[in-house]
């Protein structure tokens, strides 16, 4: 795992290799955010950050969304240059040849551990390709590694990287907290006790603690609001029969939902199968968000069922393998107190969230499990002093070959993934735009339904889009809204065409359209865009005007 610099010839063909591993990385990731056609929640943030007439305005937009605000204000700047999402696209992949390089030129591991890193599904495909705040927060926490000198620990700058990484995004807050946790315990350890309080200390405690306040109220504010409207209880008299009934009704529905909150738990745990082994359970070009162990993600939502709902062979499997890889990485950092610690805080967080409130959780969210294992072991190496501080010689072989292993399955996954998605598009929203600017109707209106996914056309086009769902123009979603059936979009066609006294309208659908045409209207298809690695964000165009 670590690696050796003891002689200058294999110093100078390391460095060789080194850069050959970089500059085969900006290459092709160049060519793969490219030709990458981004979906919904890629566009998502660059809207809103195109759309805000201020910060301010910027933070309000931001009311649904979810996650701390660091990514949308970086998008607002680069909206301040051009609407065009391709800068996006540029910059989110800049971020990722430097996370690259800081892993190749700064990181411990062997070239062989580094090459397979550079090329994992994370570090390659999820976290570079698709343009979202995820690789944000794994920049800034391998920054923190490369940084972080327990001898000379730079409190100040370090908090300041944890705080900047915990409003990237919600699961990079969790791994905020871990980190410090870690350089708390391990400034204990090494100091052989409590150190007396130096100002830096408390600057640095500071820092760090507001940056996690900041991003909390981002991430929580609208949950918030909804707590503070819960009407009080009523003064029904206690011990009524009443009142008895409801109490027995809330016990039995208390029971189920810490069953389902057990089951989720367990599920949430099979996540670091599958964040290890990110491996899908299809071939077809709908691999994206499969994995070849689990079928969770297709359960059904009726609570009874879900609970009667067995765990499948390949379920059973992943939680055994989580199970034990947790385990084994437990034990190599046993002797090392504080690194365990942050280690387990880390993966405890980011389960229990997952369990309890993220059960919609895809490879994106966590694949910080995998990041969390990547910094830790990264950490163990720099902070390991003392050879009593490491586990046997056999074992340390023995985790070494599992490592190999685990970023060798990482490897293939990335060049898989990235595969598919250079032979096929990931969504069809760049090529419908492009159809629509071919045949000059953008500057027509443009009616998008369903809401999120037609969306995107906004994102490409740079127009607003009538959205059925809402009953009005939009660019970005905010506030989910429901679908609505085929008849209902048809009844708003007559009203739009004289709202806009246009001949014509182009209808965008993301089902081929089965209600009839409303009277007195033609709705002839144009084309069809119908084979995506997302596959609900196929589409099909109609034009729609009078007879």
């Amino acid at each position: 795992m670590t690696r050796s610099l003891s002689k200058r010839k294999y110093i100078t063909i390391e460095s060789w290799l080194e850069t050959g591993i970089i500059a085969g990385f900006v290459l092709f990731s160049l060519i793969g955010i490219l030709q990458h056609e981004m979906w919904r929640d890629e566009l998502q943030a660059w809207m809103i950050a195109r759309d805000s007439s201020s910060i301010l305005n910027l933070i309000q937009n931001m009311a649904y969304e979810g996650h701390p605000a660091l990514w949308h204000l970086i998008l607002y700047g680069l909206n301040q240059f051009t609407h065009d999402p391709l800068l996006m696209q540029l910059f989110h992949v800049t971020i990722s040849i430097w996370t690259v390089y800081i892993v190749v030129k700064l990181s411990p591991f062997s070239l062989l551990h580094r090459f397979l890193l550079s090329f994992s599904y994370f570090l390659f495909f999820e976290y570079t390709v698709i343009s979202r705040n995820y690789n944000l927060g794994v920049f800034l926490f391998f920054l923190f590694c490369a940084l972080f000198d327990r001898k000379n620990p730079r409190y100040i700058i370090l908090s300041i990287i944890l705080a900047l990484a915990a409003n990237a995004n919600f699961y990079a807050l969790l791994v905020s907290v871990g980190l410090t946790v870690f350089v708390a315990l391990d400034t204990v350890f090494f100091s052989r006790g409590f150190p007396r309080l130096k100002p830096n200390i408390a600057i640095a405690f500071l820092i760090v603690s507001s940056g996690w306040l900041i991003s909390l109220v981002q991430i929580l504010r609208v949950r918030i609001s909804d707590l503070l409207l819960i009407p009080f209880l009523s003064n029904t008299a206690i011990g009524s029969p009443t009142v008895v009934a409801m109490q027995a009704d809330a016990s039995m529905e208390s029971y189920l939902s810490l069953l389902r909150k057990a089951k989720s738990v367990l599920y949430a745990i099979m996540c670091v199968c599958e964040s290890y082994f990110p491996l899908p359970n299809t071939l077809r070009v709908d691999f994206w968000e499969t994995n070849i162990f689990t079928t969770h993600q297709s359960l059904p939502i009726d609570p009874d069922l879900y609970l009667a709902t067995p765990f499948s062979i390949g379920e059973l499997i992943a939680l055994f393998i989580s199970i034990l890889m947790l385990g084994l990485f437990s034990i190599f950092f046993f002797k090392r107190k504080s690194l365990l610690c942050a280690y387990s805080l880390g993966n405890l967080l980011i389960i229990l969230f997952i369990g309890g409130m993220h059960s919609t959780a895809t490879y994106r969210h966590y694949g910080y499990l995998f990041i969390t294992l990547i910094i830790y072991l990264w950490l163990f190496q720099k902070s390991s002093l003392a050879k009593d501080d490491y586990p046997s010689q056999h074992y340390q072989k023995f985790v070494n070959g599992v490592l190999t292993f685990i970023l060798s399955v990482q490897a293939i996954a990335g060049i898989h993934a990235m595969s598919m998605d250079y032979l096929y598009p990931f969504s069809n929203s760049r090529e419908v735009a492009q159809f629509i600017r071919d045949n000059n109707l953008q500057n027509q209106e443009i009616i998008g339904s369903r809401y999120r996914q037609a969306s995107t056309l906004s994102g490409y086009l740079n127009v607003p889009v009538y959205y059925p769902e809402k009953q009005t123009l939009g660019t970005f979603w905010s506030e989910r809204v429901p679908d609505i059936e085929q008849a209902e979009i048809m009844e708003q066609l007559p009203a739009r065409l004289a709202a806009t006294q246009s001949p014509q309208l182009t209808l965008v659908l993301t089902e081929e359209l089965q209600a009839p045409a409303p009277a007195g209207l033609t709705i002839e298809p144009l084309k069809q865009f119908n084979e995506t690695i997302v596959d609900n964000e196929q589409f099909y165009l109609y034009s729609v005007e009078k007879k």
